[in-house]
């Protein structure tokens, strides 16, 4: 395979065939990721070649995010190893400026039967006019499967300009029939950071989320 090429609402391409995978139900583990954002609509490119895949978006401002992904058993247990790099927009919430982002990350996997544990680093530096302020996280989970029951377990930890975020969450859901599920999910993030008495990220949220989907 070559690769395939994209274009419209594809932003996101690179971040979903790189980043850590999702919890079980409704647990989302807030912060992992980079706080610069691409426009929505882009153009890109994504291909296999082995074992590795490897893809790429331009936006319409310019700002691109690339990354690929290694993966290959050993034994009875199945590797994955992706990085990412790439640029974008942060507009906080409150503040009068924005900045550029420039972000790198990287993710490694290891699944051994129905579990699966990962762990995922990134960087990122925000510049504006005027001072620039820089940001690493770390975030590490672990999810499986317990006959009709799947759950995870995630928690995140990083410092933004000086200032600590933590998050957590806790995902299960329980396969009542074929396409139709319950979900829960426990998630905490707090984040608080100011850049010149201005504020950069100030989030301080834990919520409880039931919900029966069905999918097909």
């Amino acid at each position: 395979m070559w690769g395939a090429l994209a274009a419209g609402n594809v932003s996101g391409v690179v971040r979903e065939g790189t980043r850590r995978g999702r919890g079980a139900g409704n647990a989302a583990l807030a912060l992992d990721d980079a706080l610069g954002r691409r426009a929505e609509w882009s153009g890109g490119y994504t291909g296999r070649f082995g074992p590795w895949v490897v893809g790429a978006v331009v936006d319409e401002a310019g700002d691109f995010d690339a990354g690929a992904t290694f993966r290959r058993p050993i034994d009875n247990t199945d590797y994955r190893l992706s990085a990412r790099i790439g640029t974008g927009v942060f507009a906080p919430d409150g503040g009068t400026r924005g900045f550029g982002s420039t972000a790198a990350a990287v993710v490694g996997e290891a699944i051994h039967g129905s579990t699966t544990f990962d762990l995922g680093l990134g960087y990122e530096r925000l510049a504006a006019r005027g001072p620039d302020a820089e940001r690493w996280h770390a975030s590490t989970g672990a999810r499986g499967k317990l006959g009709a029951i799947g759950w995870s377990v995630e928690a995140h930890y990083g410092r933004v300009a000086g200032e600590a975020e933590v998050a957590a969450a806790l995902g299960a859901r329980y396969d009542v029939a074929r396409g139709l599920s319950a979900n829960l999910g426990l998630n905490h993030a707090r984040a608080r950071a100011e850049l010149a008495g201005e504020p950069l990220v100030d989030l301080d949220d834990t919520s409880l989320a039931v919900s029966v989907r069905y999918s097909f």
